[in-house]
């Protein structure tokens, strides 16, 4: 991370077309020059260690997630055809969600969605207040404006906030049940802590 940086934000943007590389770069440039933060580009890997080094690396320390989706083909299912979006990007999304949602990870997140792109899979049930577009300079107008206005602000990470975990798991109770948690209190389990329950 440059120095001064308070964290990462990860673009996760199409590889395919030189427009889409572009539209990441100046994403990236933006979160940089309109931040105090750094733009993470997502980028193609070819190898297993460079997935998990890039890819997933700086999806685990990023601080805010910006996917955008392009056209990849259409598919022909029994209810008939539908245009989907990159799977890569799908598949990001899924993981920023549940650092979002499975530990209370804050993260500040715009997806934007080139039209005609259906809802599938984990983005059908997630309520993102994603952007429609049909140019790349639409994406990039917005999400310049969004940071200009606070709508898309970046939290700096705690330092404290994926303490380590501890050796051995708690056994507690949960109504009359005993069940295994991982404490990460000193003191006690939190009942209100994503990684006590």
């Amino acid at each position: 991370m440059a120095s001064g940086k308070q964290g990462l934000v990860f673009m996760s943007c199409g590889q395919y077309r030189r427009e889409e590389i572009q539209l990441g770069q100046e994403l990236a440039r933006a979160v940089d020059h309109l931040t105090n933060f750094e733009g993470c580009i997502a980028r193609n890997q070819t190898s297993l260690d460079g997935l998990s080094e890039h890819i997933f690396g700086a999806l685990d320390r990023c601080t805010g997630f910006i996917g955008v989706m392009h056209h990849r083909g259409t598919v022909k299912t029994p209810q008939g055809e539908l245009v989907r979006a990159s799977v890569w990007v799908e598949q990001e999304l899924a993981i920023a969600a549940f650092l979002r949602q499975a530990q209370g990870r804050q993260l500040a997140v715009a997806v934007y969605i080139e039209q005609d792109i259906q809802r599938k899979g984990v983005r059908d049930t997630l309520l993102l207040g994603d952007v429609e577009f049909e140019t790349e300079v639409e994406v990039l107008a917005d999400f310049k404006t969004r940071l200009a206005d606070g709508t898309c602000s970046p939290v700096a990470p705690a330092s404290n906030l994926f303490p380590s975990l501890p050796a051995e798991p708690a056994l507690v109770s949960n109504g009359g049940r005993p069940r295994m948690r991982f404490q990460r209190h000193a003191e006690a389990i939190d009942p209100m802590c994503g990684y006590c329950w």
